[in-house]
């Protein structure tokens, strides 16, 4: 099948220090996707602290993993103010700005996330349970590489989603053995067609 692939980016300052571990992180997932699927699309948005007016950006649209590689080079990490931030939101306007496939036998969707640090309440009044639940609806495959807390636990848990924790001291190592386990969970459901990730040791849902 052909991937539909979003990767959206916490570009806070909180992220600085995680940086280019997601950029070798985004490398290695996009070249093991590129490598299994018909045919791959990629969005690539970042968010930051929308109360401190950083509002988010689109920077790849429906473009290459080259594109989209040279566009998560450049982005640009800082701002914000103290933890936690906006993420809830920046993730919610992510899941209604990209075009997500329609028909996931020709097309599967899959929604990736880099995060540090723990989220303010979406400023519509939604849930983190309900933009889970948002994100399950459109069938997409969700994954979230972050910092384990409980409101984006039951985000993924809403998703049917895969959390990935990342520790507070950023480790390239570690960025890469998460997005190895998120090409491995994505090509393996796009192969055996099913609906929601697997659960991967080391991992969990």
């Amino acid at each position: 099948v052909e991937v539909t692939l979003g990767i959206e980016i916490d570009r806070t300052g909180s992220s600085a220090a995680f940086q280019a571990g997601i950029a070798t992180s985004c490398e290695v997932l996009l070249e093991t996707i590129a490598a299994k699927a018909k045919g791959l699309s990629v969005f690539v948005g970042t968010h930051g602290d929308e109360e401190c007016g950083e509002a988010p950006v689109l920077h790849t649209s429906g473009g290459t993993r080259e594109q989209a590689m040279a566009d998560i080079r450049a982005i640009t990490f800082g701002g914000g103010g103290d933890a936690p931030e906006t993420h809830l939101d920046g993730i919610r306007n992510f899941l209604e700005t990209v075009p997500w496939p329609m028909d996931s036998h020709r097309t599967r969707g899959a929604f990736v996330a880099f995060l540090t640090d723990d989220t303010k309440p979406d400023r519509t009044g939604a849930t983190a349970t309900q933009i889970g639940e948002a994100i399950r609806a459109k069938g997409l495959l969700f994954y979230l590489v972050c910092q384990k807390t409980r409101a984006l636990d039951e985000l993924v848990s809403a998703a049917a989603g895969l959390t990935i924790p990342i520790s507070n001291s950023p480790d390239r190592a570690e960025l890469q053995a998460a997005a190895a386990q998120v090409s491995a969970s994505l090509v393996a459901t796009i192969g055996s067609g099913g609906t929601v990730p697997m659960t991967l040791p080391g991992g969990t849902r």
